[in-house]
């Protein structure tokens, strides 16, 4: 919860002249998303960019030579701006892959309350690992990893996912089952 006082002043950097082959900053011109999670909510705030307040050359906290000062935003309030306010999932879930029966591709829907890392492996009817289908992070919200099972056989498969926060911690793991037909 931002406690402090209003307006809430916002730098953003232009780009430095002085290493092209790299942006490492605000480029003029580019649309700016701004997005904020509201931990007491369980929710992402997006809102949209206000007007922009531009320094003076004698400004000593935000010179404009050197490309400072092109980027400050004041906001006279949180909600000022606001676009969407997008509920994100309470708690982790595994949801049915779909088509299922599925004939070389399918999707995986998860449910992320909050940014993870996720595991998902492939298992066959004897409990054998046959592989990992997916590995990595995945944002908060409602992710869907795609799979492509061509190179098996026709049959029944599990898969196990395991996801473990990176934000608030916890960890999760569940266990689906697939039909493959070919």
């Amino acid at each position: 919860m931002y406690e402090g006082e209003f307006p809430l002043v916002i730098s953003c950097w232009k780009d430095d002249i002085a290493t092209p082959v790299v942006v490492d900053g605000y480029e003029s011109g580019n649309q700016m998303t701004f997005v904020w999670f509201d931990v007491s909510a369980n929710q992402e705030i997006t809102f949209e960019t206000p007007p922009t307040i531009y320094s003076e050359p004698d400004d000593p906290i935000a010179p404009t030579h050197s490309g400072f000062g092109a980027g400050f935003y004041a906001l006279r309030s949180m909600c000022y701006g606001i676009e969407s306010i997008h509920q994100l999932p309470k708690e982790y879930k595994l949801g049915q892959n779909y088509p299922n029966p599925f004939n070389a591709q399918t999707v995986i829907p998860l449910e992320l309350p909050q940014r993870s890392m996720v595991k998902i492996e492939l298992f066959n009817m004897m409990g054998r690992n046959i592989g990992t289908m997916f590995e990595g992070i995945k944002e908060a919200g409602w992710p869907r990893v795609k799979y492509n099972a061509s190179h098996l056989s026709s049959g029944v498969y599990f898969y196990r996912i395991t996801a473990d926060g990176l934000e608030r911690g916890g960890k999760f793991a569940d266990v689906g089952k697939l039909v493959l037909v070919k």
